[in-house]
């Protein structure tokens, strides 16, 4: 964190901007986000096999929290839906879902696109956790 207590991804690159995978920084690090909400998969390789760069993972565990909470909210509108079919207003929930997708790809893209041009993209709450994770 800066001296004003602000969380700031970009000073977690390094020197020579390769990630020990070979890739430069900012292409590891969109990587992280690449499959939108089911983007864990990729996330959860760079935070393990990363062993150099701070920015990278700092962009894998934000994916990986990111994917979780649309996993978990997705999850729990697909069991309101399942409760509510006979209902009639299972549909509601089903475009709910549908919204939570958009917006995870959405994140996701905007993501992509800062981590890439190395600006700071800190997404509330879970971004100070990704940071204190990544630059341990």
């Amino acid at each position: 964190m800066s001296a004003s207590g602000r969380v700031s991804p970009a000073s977690l690159l390094s020197g020579d901007g390769k990630s020990s995978t070979g890739l430069n920084e900012n292409v590891a690090a969109l990587l992280c986000y690449i499959l939108g909400p089911f983007t864990w998969i990729v996330a959860l390789i760079f935070f393990f096999i990363e062993q150099k760069s701070k920015y990278v993972k700092f962009h894998a565990m934000q994916a990986l929290l990111l994917s979780a909470i649309f996993f978990v909210l997705w999850l729990i509108f697909m069991i309101v839906a399942g409760a509510t079919l006979f209902l009639g207003i299972w549909v509601v929930f089903m475009a709910i879902e549908w919204i939570i997708f958009l917006a995870a790809v959405a994140i996701s893209v905007i993501c992509i696109i800062q981590a890439y041009s190395k600006k700071d993209i800190v997404l509330p709450i879970i971004g100070p956790i990704a940071y204190k994770i990544a630059s341990k």
